[in-house]
């Protein structure tokens, strides 16, 4: 009798513990992960084969992929439901709100050649998506950005319009990659954007006027891409804009002038490399927080340089070369006291001398007068410039002999003065200039 009661007790043992292996699972974050029954299962059908929940798979597909028999296996949505559902570890209940942040970035992943990705954590299953490197999230473990630039690995394919299910997204900076195509609507969802950042990829399309949905933007970068038509009135409605930066693209008309207006925190302001018309208008001498002005290459026929710039205290960057702008450079820019770069070149310009009030710009590092009609010679008040660092007046008609006076501009590295009438010699008071690296007086 004793040996039949240890029989039965150890028949019970092995009981509980085999019905353990079955039925005991991992819960994370709602649901229970693939068992141990389920793993060795998918082996039995083939070797690397992978289990899939289907019931799950079926519950993804109707949440995010209505149209699911229409796609091909290869489509990035179909791949992002596929791995949630056969190769996650962390199984998330369908309405969790978790589940749509998480499917989002897959799709990100999987359009723009993420296998090839070196980002730690991205598609690995059982890592939150938190973790996931440039993915920040809040305390909530809403996703509130995604900074994926100046990255050794470069995306290459196309923005889906799954981003638009990032709902709490704050910043999103994918500049500097390889990103084609066109913007998606969804985009514009993003209501709680304060940075967005496109720069430097090879994206096409024109700006919708719903960008004017993005109310709480402070940055928006789109420079270096093929966007192209006029940029919207709608983007007046993003009146918090601090950096604005639409620089060698194909936007074109001239409604920019007025949108720039309304922003009134502005500080950077480039639109440099456009087929933008019009004038520059007289108002911008009211943006007191202007800080950085970039005008280049733009479409500004006979326009003149507003005097009213001189009302911009704060004013560090000044640029608009080749824009045909007609006159010369106001005075009133030598109120500009703390510009650090200044650039006019190849305009229509009826210059005349160099500009006396250049000696009152003590905090001027680079001055750009390249083919500015300069007449007259280089004034002895050249040696007050102490803080310039680099200068061209390449192309223009000065004449006369350099002053000693260069040899008291110690902070100098390079000088261009090519293609112009120059005579004499060097001073040898240059030779003291430890800071040079480079003099240009061909063509002289």
């Amino acid at each position: 009798r004793r040996r039949l009661r240890w029989s039965l007790l150890l028949l019970v043992v092995v009981v509980v513990l085999v019905s353990g292996g079955v039925f005991v699972g991992v819960r994370v974050w709602g649901r229970p992960a693939k068992t141990a029954e389920a793993e060795t299962g998918a082996n039995e059908e083939g070797e690397g084969q992978q289990a899939c929940d289907q019931d799950y798979l079926s519950v993804l597909r109707r949440k995010f992929v209505s149209d699911a028999p229409l796609l091909d296996q290869a489509d990035p949505r179909i791949r992002a439901i596929e791995w949630l559902a056969c190769a996650d570890l962390i199984i998330l209940d369908d309405n969790d709100s978790r589940l749509p942040q998480r499917y989002a970035l897959l799709v990100v992943f999987f359009s723009n050649g993420g296998e090839s990705w070196a980002f730690s954590g991205w598609a690995q299953p059982g890592i939150q998506e938190c973790k996931w490197q440039h993915v920040a999230c809040n305390p909530m473990d809403e996703v509130v950005s995604l900074q994926m630039t100046k990255a050794s690995t470069k995306l290459s394919g196309r923005l889906p319009p799954e981003l638009g299910l990032l709902s709490a997204l704050l910043h999103l900076d994918v500049g500097r990659n390889r990103i084609e195509g066109t913007l998606p609507e969804q985009i514009y969802d993003l209501s709680h954007l304060t940075y967005l950042s496109f720069a430097e990829n090879e994206l096409a399309s024109t700006i919708s006027s719903r960008i004017g949905n993005l109310q709480k933007l402070t940055t928006l970068t789109l420079s270096d891409n093929f966007l192209s038509g006029e940029l919207p009135k709608e983007l007046k409605k993003c009146s918090r804009l601090q950096d604005f930066h639409a620089g060698r693209n194909i936007f074109s008309g001239d409604s920019v002038w007025d949108t720039m207006l309304s922003w009134s925190e502005l500080a950077s302001f480039d639109i440099s490399g456009n087929a933008i018309g019009g004038r520059v208008p007289t108002e911008i001498g009211q943006m007191r927080n202007l800080e950085d002005l970039t005008l280049d290459f733009l479409e500004l026929a006979g326009s003149t340089v507003p005097s009213e710039l001189g009302n911009l205290s704060g004013l560090q960057f000044l640029s608009a070369e080749s824009c045909a702008l007609a006159g010369t450079l106001p005075t009133e820019i030598g109120r500009c006291t703390n510009l650090k770069h200044l650039a006019f070149s190849f305009n229509w310009f009826d210059f005349g001398p160099i500009p006396t009030f250049l000696a009152s710009l003590s905090k001027l590092e680079i001055l750009i007068l390249i083919g500015a009609s300069i007449t007259g010679t280089v004034p002895t008040t050249i040696g007050s410039w102490s803080s310039l660092q680099g200068m061209s007046f390449e192309r223009n008609n000065l004449e006369g002999t350099l002053p000693t006076e260069l040899g008291l501009m110690t902070m100098l590295e390079f000088g261009v003065l090519v293609e112009n009438s120059i005579s004499g010699t060097v001073p040898s008071e240059v030779c003291g200039l430890w800071r040079l690296e480079d003099l240009h007086l061909d063509c002289n």
